[in-house]
């Protein structure tokens, strides 16, 4: 919502004595509509099952208890990296290089 209706924005007003403000905003009011759907990047390493992988399922190994097991092996993950500079003002200045690696 942008703004309120109009018959009970002006009632707003007046009860408020504010029928000359008009709201400030930096935000656009106009949509941008439906976005595709990017690409899912590759997993590190896929073996077997494929992850979130459209087909068929394999066969898979059968237990002697009747369950099927379908071993898969995924890893993925994320890595970051940021630099950092501290200056208080006393000639001891601070520099940070910082890295992160997430596996999953």
């Amino acid at each position: 919502l942008t703004k309120p209706e109009e018959h009970m924005a002006d009632l707003a007003g007046w009860i408020l004595h504010s029928e000359h403000l008009e709201p400030e905003t930096e935000l656009n009011t106009s949509s941008i509509g439906l976005q595709p759907i990017p690409e899912r990047p590759s997993l590190f390493v896929e073996k077997h099952e494929g992850f979130l992988s459209p087909g068929f399922l394999d066969q898979g190994i059968t237990l002697p208890t009747g369950a099927v097991w379908r071993p898969a092996f995924w890893v993925f993950g994320q890595y970051r990296t940021g630099i950092s500079y501290f200056d208080n003002q006393r000639g001891t200045n601070f520099t940070e290089w910082s890295n992160r690696l997430d596996l999953f």
